[in-house]
C-alpha cells in the first residue's frame, strides 16, 4: 500500500543506548533492543550512540540498524 509506505516514512526513530545496549526508540518509547553490548562497540559508536542517532522511516532504520549486525 503507497499510503502505507509514505506514513512509515515520516516516522522518525532514534537509536541509542539503553543499559548497555542497542535500543531504538519511537516517540520517545522504547521499542526493540538489540543484543549488541555497547562495550563491545568502537569509541566512534560508543559516541554516536551515546547521542543518538535518528533513522528517517523504517528503510533509514534498517540501514543503520545493519551496520551492528556484522
Amino acid at each position: 500500500n503507497t499510503e502505507e509506505t509514505i506514513q512509515n516514512e515520516k516516522i522518525t526513530y532514534i537509536v541509542k543506548e539503553y543499559n548497555g545496549k542497542i535500543g531504538v526508540f519511537k516517540e520517545n518509547a522504547l521499542i526493540y533492543t538489540m543484543d549488541v553490548h555497547i562495550f563491545t562497540l568502537p569509541e566512534y559508536d560508543k559516541n554516536l550512540l551515546a547521542c543518538g542517532i535518528k533513522a528517517e522511516g523504517i528503510n533509514g532504520l534498517y540501514r543503520i540498524l545493519g551496520e551492528y549486525y556484522k
